[in-house]
């Protein structure tokens, strides 16, 4: 008899075993069948970016530097260094070099990893809950329903959420090693549930009410306490203990929560992620976190419309999901207690679910988002433990077969693979998943700004401006989005729209160095060379090894006649970026006007040694040459300037980007000066009417810059041989010139002293001005007229 028995119990373990061996197997299985999409998934822009493509520290694998940042770092909101070292180990294993020495990552495996850890937190819980309950198709069934939620997508197709796959696999080795201390008590068992609690909060603080879990588990299925009513699922006998004892061995797992959470706090407050009651008060943060356990209940029953972010209400909430929240909230809590004694498992589940998501239900607002789907991610296995257990306990009941259930919940469990792979889709790139988060949320001010900044990266302004506008339109008071259009603006050229958005990103936070660089970049477009030095010189205090703001504050400051400065700041260009060909050729051209021309000219090559297209170089090179009377080959490389400018021209038209008209339009008319002078004065005559096509004002801006030039106060700032080539392409640009161009070419001339010559010319602007009745203008220019013919400049003093 014994021996039958024996045999008996042996069978069924061996049957059970292999039920086990075979569950495992189709969990698997269907787990990497549901996520097979994020194998052709790339990084999006959200946080990937930043926290792992861009971000040194990762992308550059391990190292002590890397692993002595993991460990003190509060980058990304977070204290989680087992996750940027996961991370590192990641970029170091599965990356290439480009050609420029920079770490390439390869983004499937990030992707693979992620499922991977999630793939292993689906068999692992599979066994725990088998090993709490002693229940096979319930077990499974839960592990079933984790795997393939699709509100799961997020945490494992997104990579930055490396967090939540590692925290949550730790969570569930913790239950496992919990349950192991239970059945035999012992200091190096429970060792195992304070490093694994401790290994979960290292990947992400999310799982931070993990000891109130395991009093819950504590009350089922472990039945341990001194209750009645809270009986064990288990075979073996587990004893009931006092609750001073049950809180006893937990007390160093609240200790180990405090002090991660309180880590949190500050990696929060010192990472600006803290949004204050101004923002939004605490009756709309209420509101949301009762609207939002409502509608997490229903998207887990109903998992369709799912987006990356469902934008906060602000004070903007309305009356009936809340009411909904709250009924939801009220009615499973008083059905599961008054069911506690009965189904203690609807009480354990239920709470699992709310109290798991109180880190993240909004309270203490960290972002923009009202809810997200990867919050879920941990509680919702106390929502499916619920389901599991109480459809396990209906099928008899109803008088429906176990294989007709175990169907059923296969086919269920399908129908939610097949939605998990379709959302695994949408995460394929950046567009692919904004386009579809405004599908299903409709207004969604941070889907249009992603959509606006990605179609900016790819050089579609003109498709990201209408996104950015919308941006701005439901969320008026981000600075980024303001930014981002101004950039957009001053790109499409709409200098106006570009101040106007630059100038309110200031408002909201004057700080902001990048947006004092553009709105001085706005200011050099448009000539206003003193406020572009106002602005590039506040970008410059702000952010001070900028060598783009240093290369523009010196063309600025060029362009004021201020040599000496702009000298200095293209040199501190060079010295933040060396050999840059923006630096090397601003330094050109500041030799140039101190008529330093063979130096002029080594700056030049040494620019299009390290950028061979350069027009700006090759521009310079040309007025170098033509200085020295090689008009052939002063020619020949301001025609390779207009070359290489008109492709950049239609290369950037093709994407919607407007260059400025006015540059382009300089540089025929230095190619048409060049031409004339080497006795083309067809083609010169044709540059000209090229330039005039580009910018039609080009010969009285000419005009202006030159007298400037030529008259300046400051001996410093006159250039009377580039006034002299400004007068004379205006003279040669136009079939009959103004007084005030002949005045700029004398000016020029007395610079030069050429003092007959500018006399002369003197003349002609003074026959000029009569024949067009410029009266009050002509006593001035006779005295001028005095001053040429006594061999003295004018100057505007």
């Amino acid at each position: 008899m014994t021996s039958g028995a024996s045999g008996t119990t042996a069978r069924e373990s061996g049957i059970k075993s292999r039920m086990a061996r075979g569950g495992s197997l189709c969990l698997l299985l269907f787990t990497l069948a549901a996520y097979f999409p994020v194998w052709n998934n790339d990084f999006v822009d959200l946080d990937d970016y930043a926290l792992i493509v861009y971000n040194p520290e990762v992308a550059h694998g391990l190292s002590g530097s890397g692993l002595g940042w993991a460990w003190t770092s509060f980058r990304g909101h977070y204290w989680h260094p087992l996750t940027w070292m996961s991370l590192q180990l990641d970029a170091q294993l599965f990356s290439s070099t480009s050609a420029a020495g920079e770490p390439v990552l390869n983004p499937t495996a990030f992707h693979a990893e992620n499922l991977l850890w999630h793939a292993g937190s689906v068999l692992f819980l599979f066994g725990v809950m088998r090993r709490l309950t002693g229940k096979e198709w319930p077990s499974f069934l839960v592990a079933a329903l984790f795997a393939l939620h699709p509100m799961h997508v997020e945490s494992v197709a997104w990579a930055t959420e490396r967090k939540d796959v590692l925290s949550v696999f730790f969570g569930v080795l913790m239950l496992w090693a919990y349950v192991r201390y239970v059945e035999l008590p012992g200091g190096g068992r429970y060792s195992l549930v304070l490093v694994s609690f401790l290994l979960s909060l290292l990947a992400k603080p999310m799982l931070i009410t993990l000891p109130i879990v395991l009093l819950l588990v504590d009350y089922w299925p472990l039945g341990r306490w001194p209750i009645a009513g809270a009986k064990s699922e288990r075979d073996e006998k587990i004893p009931r203990v006092s609750l001073r004892r049950l809180l006893g061995e937990k007390w160093p797992l609240f200790a180990v929560a405090a002090a991660i959470g309180a880590l949190t706090i500050i990696a929060r407050h010192v990472e600006g992620r803290i949004v204050s009651l101004d923002e939004i008060p605490l009756p709309a943060r209420i509101a949301n976190a009762v609207a939002s356990y409502g509608q997490y209940v229903f998207s887990t029953i109903w998992p369709f419309d799912l987006a990356v972010l469902y934008p906060h209400p602000r004070d903007n909430w309305s009356v009936g999901p809340v009411f909904a929240g709250g009924l939801v909230l009220l009615g499973f809590t008083g059905l599961a207690v008054r069911q506690a004694r009965l189904r203690p498992w609807l009480l354990v589940g239920w709470l699992w679910f709310v109290i798991a998501l109180l880190p993240v239900i909004g309270l203490a607002q960290g972002g923009e988002q009202a809810r997200a789907d990867r919050f879920t991610y941990w509680p919702h296995i106390g929502l499916f433990i619920a389901l599991a257990w109480s459809v396990a306990e209906l099928v008899p009941r109803v008088g429906v077969s176990l294989r007709v259930a175990v169907a059923g919940s296969l086919l269920v469990c399908l129908g939610l693979g097949g939605l998990t792979w379709r959302q695994a889709r949408y995460w394929h790139d950046p567009r692919t998943l904004w386009e579809h988060a405004l599908h299903v949320t409709g207004p969604n001010h941070v889907a249009h700004f992603h959509l606006g900044r990605y179609h900016q990266d790819q050089g579609q302004q003109i498709l990201a401006e209408p996104h950015l506008t919308r941006a701005i339109e439901l969320f008026p008071n981000d600075a980024r989005y303001h930014h981002s259009l101004g950039v957009t603006c001053l790109t499409l050229g709409k200098f106006g729209e570009a101040a106007k958005e630059l100038t309110e990103t200031l408002k909201l936070t004057p700080e902001d160095a990048r947006a004092w660089h553009n709105l001085g970049m706005v200011r050099l477009h448009t000539g206003d060379n003193d406020q572009a030095i106002r602005c590039l010189g506040r970008a410059r205090e702000l952010e001070p090894g900028a060598a783009d703001t240093a290369n523009a504050l010196g063309t600025a400051l060029l362009r004021n006649g201020r040599r000496q400065e702009a000298f200095a700041s293209f040199q501190a260009a060079i010295r933040e970026v060396p050999q840059d060909p923006a630096a090397l050729t601003g330094i050109g051209l500041v030799l140039l006007a101190d008529s330093r021309t063979k130096e002029a000219v080594r700056c030049f090559q040494a620019a299009l040694r390290k950028r061979p297209g350069f027009a700006a170089a090759y521009d310079g090179m040309g007025i170098a040459l033509a200085r020295q009377g090689m008009w052939q080959e002063a020619a020949a490389a301001h025609q390779r300037a207009v070359q290489v400018a008109e492709r950049s021209r239609q290369l950037a038209a093709e994407k919607g980007v407007k260059l400025p008209a006015r540059d382009l339009a300089e540089l025929h008319c230095h190619l048409g000066y060049a031409l004339h002078a080497g006795g083309y004065t067809q083609a010169a005559l044709e540059e000209y009417r090229a330039a005039s096509a580009r910018h039609a004002d080009w010969p009285q801006e000419f005009t202006r810059s030159a007298w400037g030039l030529a008259t300046a106060a400051d001996a410093k700032a006159r250039d009377p041989q580039l006034a002299y080539e400004l007068a004379t392409q205006a003279m040669q640009g136009i079939e009959e010139p103004q007084a005030s161009t002949l005045e700029a070419l004398a000016a020029a001339l007395a610079g030069l002293k050429k003092f007959d010559d500018a006399a002369k010319t003197e003349r002609q602007a003074l026959d000029r001005a009569a024949a067009s009745r410029q009266v009050e203008s002509s006593a001035a220019m006779q005295n001028r007229l005095r001053l040429y013919e006594e061999h003295k400049p004018f100057t505007d003093s």
